[in-house]
């Protein structure tokens, strides 16, 4: 089975300071947090709806009508005698030797029709959607023809129909090329959201490669998509991270203090507390960036958020000047991330030595 982007970093992927790149990868093929099911962006309002028959105004109000089978007034002696039986009722009058009645023309003939049509599209409603791309003009990397996808990933990729094989090979490049081609990996992920916009993974794989190439703006957007669709939390570290690449740490406190309270995990927690550590840093309240950073080191539960939150601790450290404090958090990151996958510990601890 092939992982999404090796491992997923659940983390924003900068520490306190840094801002070389984004560490968090496309999803991984076994999901912690499968998105949800939910309606999807714009209104569930149907173009068209029910046609007007207003029409144009005949001229006379239904009051003025006559009512069929009324009495004219005129006692029944005076009524003239019809035509006899096979002649026409009037001469000229075209109705032909059938004895039928003229054809009476439409009153409304010639005028131009302005009743409301049907299906008229509505306007408005997919304004902001981004245009589909349908294009396949991008080459597939060699190494995903000896790969699978994910059956829980393909399930739900063919849940929107469509040719699901082309999908699938877009979300395997995306996997494969999040390390080597970060930017060709977004241009897969982009296919994908152009084929499939309602689809939570879809959007949560979009924001992930955004990120991962600095399109900040588009990060924090396709967030806000994916939260919106799926009920999930898991990439609000990304949102609140891309505000400081965009230089706005206070927005980044203000959005990571809205979901502080949420029922987070504790990996998206740790996260979320390593990123607002770093807004403050940016802001150059260092003491208030260490409170974050110690919450972040209290919250930390699996190997990987233990190991970056130590990690986020002790660089914090290094850049305040307490570099016996640094190397005991930097030390404990190391000994959790051996084989440095998550971190560069081991990197700034021999730096210091």
């Amino acid at each position: 089975m092939a992982q999404q982007g090796g491992d997923r970093r659940s983390g924003a992927g900068r520490s306190s300071g840094s801002r070389s790149g984004a560490g968090r990868k496309p999803p991984r093929s076994s999901r912690s947090t499968a998105p949800g099911k939910g309606s999807g962006p714009g209104g569930s309002r149907k173009p068209g709806g029910k046609p007007s028959r207003s029409g144009k105004p005949t001229g006379k109000p239904s009051s003025d009508r006559k009512p069929a089978g009324k009495p004219t007034g005129k006692p029944s002696s005076d009524r003239k005698p019809g035509p006899r039986r096979g002649e026409s009722p009037r001469s000229g009058s075209g109705a032909g030797r059938s004895g039928k009645p003229p054809r009476r023309e439409s009153p409304d003939k010639g005028r131009k029709d302005t009743r409301s049509k049907p299906y008229v599209k509505s306007q408005g409603r997919d304004d902001d959607r981004e245009p589909r791309d349908t294009s396949n003009d991008l080459p597939w990397p060699d190494e995903i023809f000896e790969l699978e996808l994910d059956p829980d990933l393909l399930k739900e990729l063919e849940s929107f129909g469509g040719r699901t094989s082309t999908l699938a090979k877009h979300m395997l490049s995306v996997q494969v090329l999040a390390d080597s081609d970060p930017e060709m990996s977004y241009q897969h992920a982009a296919r994908i959201r152009g084929r499939i916009p309602r689809s939570a993974l879809a959007r949560q794989t979009i924001c992930i490669a955004a990120y991962r190439t600095a399109r900040f703006k588009e990060a924090v957007k396709e967030e806000s998509a994916y939260r919106r669709i799926s009920g999930n939390f898991d990439l609000v570290p990304i949102a609140a991270d891309s505000e400081r690449g965009l230089n706005r740490p206070q927005r980044a406190l203000d959005f990571g203090a809205e979901f502080e309270r949420e029922d987070l995990d504790s990996d998206t927690r740790t996260e979320l507390f390593i990123v607002m550590g770093g807004a403050r840093r940016d802001l150059g309240d260092t003491e208030a960036a260490r409170v974050f950073m110690q919450k972040a080191v209290r919250a930390a539960k699996s190997p990987l958020a233990m190991a970056r939150s130590r990690f986020a601790l002790g660089e914090l450290l290094v850049s305040a000047g307490d570099a016996e404090q640094a190397k005991k958090w930097l030390q404990s990151a190391v000994d959790i991330d051996e084989d440095a996958v998550w971190t560069e510990a081991s990197v700034l601890l021999e730096s210091l030595s």
